[in-house]
């Protein structure tokens, strides 16, 4: 479960940096106060499974791995650990962070996340 969630994540970050949704494609309405009959519902419902059926098959096919190791953001504000190919935690320098701004920060962490994003789909050939 963890490494689905991990791959949805970084599924996510990828698709907000490629921009908005295909015109195309009908964007889910997540509201509880929508009122929607039992076609759309039940095709929303097989969206949302399909969606996840992929997120977990390609969760499946990664590698299992059992080395440690870490990256750090490119200021080193942010340090990824790394276990078994899934991330197991997040630290950061203090002096480094007090110091940032909060841009900063966002492109320290989503330079993280794109690095690891990148090396895991080297390892798995992807």
């Amino acid at each position: 479960m963890q490494a689905a969630l991990e791959l949805a994540a970084l599924l996510h970050l990828q698709v907000e940096e490629r921009g908005p949704a295909a015109p195309d494609q009908e964007p889910l309405d997540r509201s509880p106060d929508r009122d929607v009959d039992e076609h759309t519902w039940l095709r929303d419902t097989w969206r949302t499974l399909d969606d996840l059926g992929t997120d977990l098959d390609a969760a499946a096919r990664l590698t299992t791995r059992t080395d440690e190791s870490s990256m750090s953001s490119p200021n080193g504000c942010l340090t990824l650990r790394i276990r078994g190919g899934g991330i197991t935690g997040i630290t950061g320098d203090v002096r480094r962070i007090a110091r940032a701004d909060a841009g900063q920060l966002q492109f320290e962490a989503r330079s993280l996340f794109r690095a690891f994003a990148l090396a895991s789909a080297g390892r798995t050939g992807s």
